[in-house]
């Protein structure tokens, strides 16, 4: 992780102190000085952050599938039947991210690759803008996508959004062991005594 984030730091500090504010686009755009391959830079950093992680993504996802379904056997009952269900749902939920990810992240590099190789493209424009908005949609998406294949991360956001949560276990002023569950009003919980004493049940 700190290896990520001290490469992320080294791969931007160039962009970040050539960044200049010009007050009649009121944007801030890159002025390089006239000594820096500033072209050999911003093809660095779109091949390091567009091409690679692309790349990357599409040859592990499709590892991922061929893990999945390298073993396929046939149908022969409704356990397998559920496990074909959920590889299909898999795949296509792998697919769906890949291409989400490269249609919202390729525009905004892509543009940022013209601005310095060709003419007509300038930072502030209404296609840049566009593509900015797009890399917020990914990170829009990226959870409605896992909540919507994903069963489990659906009911974490469920039970999150919903203030529900796993029992807590509390102890009583007798010392007696207590299962808090929130309900609608107040809560409820359940008093467990020891085995020999059997259990009782308590409103809260």
């Amino acid at each position: 992780m700190a290896l990520s984030w001290g490469f992320a730091c080294v791969l931007s500090a160039p962009s970040v102190s050539a960044m200049v504010y010009i007050p009649g686009k009121d944007f801030c755009v890159e002025d390089w000085a006239k000594w820096y391959p500033n072209q050999i830079h911003v093809a660095f950093v779109f091949a390091v952050n567009c091409l690679v992680p692309i790349i990357t993504m599409t040859l592990l996802y499709l590892k991922v599938i061929y893990k999945l379904w390298r073993n396929e056997d046939a149908i022969t009952s409704s356990v397998q039947l559920a496990r074909l269900k959920s590889r299909k749902r898999v795949t296509v939920m792998l697919i769906i991210v890949t291409l989400v990810h490269t249609l919202c992240w390729s525009p905004n590099y892509v543009l940022y690759l013209l601005i310095f190789f060709s003419p007509g493209f300038h930072y502030g424009s209404t296609a840049y803008i566009i593509t900015v908005l797009l890399i917020l949609l990914n990170a829009a998406a990226d959870p409605l996508l896992y909540t919507w294949y994903m069963d489990g991360f659906r009911r974490g956001i469920r039970n999150m959004l919903c203030c529900y949560r796993n029992r807590v276990r509390a102890v009583d002023k007798s010392g007696n062991k207590v299962n808090e569950m929130p309900g609608r009003i107040g809560f409820s919980g359940t008093t467990e005594g020891n085995n020999d004493q059997g259990n009782d049940t308590t409103t809260l």
